[in-house]
């Protein structure tokens, strides 16, 4: 099972620790979130993610979305409006935003981030966040391993009632003998295992008519006696307009 990301950033040229950095595309391309071409050659962008705990936290990213810089984070969003080595504006006229939870509660998180400039993550069943610089950011996400729910026990079964089974065994009431209710549950099997129905007795077979049209020189049943009407006979021959129910209402 794939590890789920913990948290994601965008860094200038350093690399935290424990992070992975998204150095180039699938394509091979550098992989430069960047957009503004004025400052291309000085300025670059990467993303970097990671997949360990931090301290006093265990939450796992649950999903990415890329919004202009002047928008608002969708609901339950953190937007990243920083570098994680420089403290200088994160992405230009964009920003990059993730929500979390925590791993106990969660049921499905991401587990990678992918950058192309085709389609391709449409083939590997990824989800796309959006597109900056002419590299599109997407990610996949996987199902959690659900903890394991406690199998609720089963009460001992009470004592049995040895007047109603031994009143079924012989026939006769409680105190007949005090060896009567040695084996009380034998004759109870026997009863469930021929149970009465209310279609005991009925004869499963075809009607006596249906096997007549089956031998020769009995009434054949002719097809083409069948009328087929159309739409609007049909509605003719069933149409009930109420007016005598409308005089008894309405005198």
């Amino acid at each position: 099972m794939l590890k789920p990301i913990t948290d994601i950033c965008i860094v200038s040229k350093h690399c935290p620790q424990s992070y992975v950095m998204l150095e180039k595309t699938t394509n091979g391309d550098e992989a430069d979130l960047w957009k503004d071409k004025m400052f291309r050659s000085k300025v670059k962008r990467f993303l970097c993610y990671s997949k360990e705990n931090k301290p006093n936290q265990d939450n796992v990213v649950t999903d990415i979305a890329l919004v202009g810089l002047k928008d608002p984070p969708p609901n339950r969003f953190v937007g990243i409006h920083s570098t994680a080595d420089t403290s200088e504006e994160a992405l230009h006229k964009q920003l990059l935003c993730y929500s979390y939870a925590p791993r106990s509660t969660a049921t499905a998180a991401i587990t990678d981030v992918m950058l192309c400039k085709d389609d391709s993550y449409r083939g590997n069943m990824y989800t796309l966040a959006g597109e900056t610089n002419g590299i599109k950011i997407a990610y996949k996400v996987s199902a959690l391993n659900p903890s394991p729910r406690p199998v609720p026990r089963r009460s001992a079964p009470g004592p049995p009632n040895r007047v109603s089974q031994t009143s079924i065994n012989n026939g006769t009431s409680f105190g007949s003998s005090p060896l009567q209710t040695e084996h009380p549950q034998t004759s109870i099997v026997a009863i469930r295992s021929n149970p009465s129905s209310c279609l005991n007795g009925i004869p499963f077979k075809l009607n006596d008519r249906l096997k007549a049209a089956g031998t020769r020189g009995s009434d054949q049943f002719d097809i083409s006696s069948i009328v087929c009407k159309s739409p609007a006979e049909v509605l003719g021959s069933t149409k009930y307009d109420f007016a005598t129910e409308k005089k008894l209402l309405f005198p």
